[in-house]
C-alpha cells in the first residue's frame, strides 16, 4: 500500500557540518563504517566536483514515472537529499534537468537515483548534484502512484527517511541514523590521522612508514627471499 509521510527526523545542523567536509573514504574505510554503508558504485555522479551531505527524503514510485519524485519536493527542507528507488530500471528515466531546477528551487542538496535520469549534458552543469545508475532518453509523464518518506532500497542498501546521505566523486554512502555517532568518530579519526601522516611525510618519512605499515609487515612475519 502506498504511503506519504510528511514529517521525518533529520540530523542536527552541527552534525551535518561535522561530516560535510570529510571525503567518503573517511567514513567507508575498514576502520570506520566499512563497505556495508556504500551504495552500489554503479550509481555515479553525473557532474564532477560535487559533494552531498544531508538527510534522505525517500521516494518509491510504483513504476518509473516523474509524478511521485516531483511531488516529493513539496515536503523537502533545505539540505535534503532526494533518494529515488526506481528498482534499478534503466529503460525509463524518473529524473531530468527540469526536475533538477525545481529541486534547486526547493533547496535540495542532491539527488540519488537507483534508476535512470535524462538530460545528461544539462545535468553535467546543474547546480544540484545528481547521481544515477544510468541514463535513458525515455521519460514517463503518466500520473502513477508511489510512496514518499518510507523505507526504500538504493543501490542494494536500505535507506530510511532521515538517514544521512554522504557523497562525493568516489560514490555515495548511506549512514543510518543510529550509526551517525560512529560516522562522527570516523571523521575525527580521519582528520587527526591525515594531519599526522602529512607531518610525518614533511619530516622525511615515506607514506608507508607514516601509515605504520613497516611495523605491520614486521608483525605479520611474511617470508621474504
Amino acid at each position: 500500500m502506498n504511503r506519504i509521510v510528511r514529517a521525518v527526523p533529520r540530523p542536527a545542523p552541527d552534525i551535518l557540518a561535522t561530516l560535510a567536509s570529510v571525503p567518503t573514504q573517511a567514513l567507508a574505510a575498514s576502520h570506520a563504517l566499512g563497505a556495508e554503508c556504500v551504495i552500489d558504485p554503479a550509481i555515479r555522479p553525473l557532474r564532477s566536483g560535487m559533494r552531498i551531505c544531508g538527510p534522505a527524503l525517500t521516494v518509491r514510485p510504483d513504476v518509473p514515472s516523474i509524478l511521485i519524485p516531483l511531488y516529493a519536493l513539496r515536503f523537502a527542507q533545505p539540505g535534503d537529499v532526494l533518494v529515488i528507488d526506481a528498482d534499478g530500471r534503466l529503460d525509463v528515466a524518473v529524473w531530468g534537468a527540469g526536475m533538477t531546477r525545481a529541486a534547486h528551487a526547493a533547496g535540495i542538496a542532491g539527488v540519488i537515483v537507483d534508476g535512470a535520469a535524462v538530460d545528461r549534458e544539462a545535468l553535467a552543469t546543474a547546480d544540484v548534484a545528481v547521481y544515477a545508475r544510468g541514463v535513458s532518453p525515455a521519460i514517463n509523464f503518466d500520473p502513477r502512484p508511489g510512496s514518499i518518506n518510507v523505507g526504500v532500497l538504493c543501490g542494494g542498501r536500505p535507506v530510511d527517511p532521515g538517514d544521512l546521505i554522504h557523497a562525493d566523486g568516489d560514490g555515495a554512502l548511506v549512514i543510518p541514523r543510529d550509526r551517525i555517532e560512529e560516522a562522527i568518530e570516523a571523521a575525527r579519526w580521519w582528520r587527526e590521522h591525515v594531519a599526522a601522516w602529512s607531518e610525518a611525510i614533511r619530516s622525511g618519512r615515506t607514506l608507508f612508514e607514516a601509515l605504520g605499515f613497516d611495523r605491520e609487515v614486521e608483525r605479520l612475519g611474511i617470508p621474504e627471499e
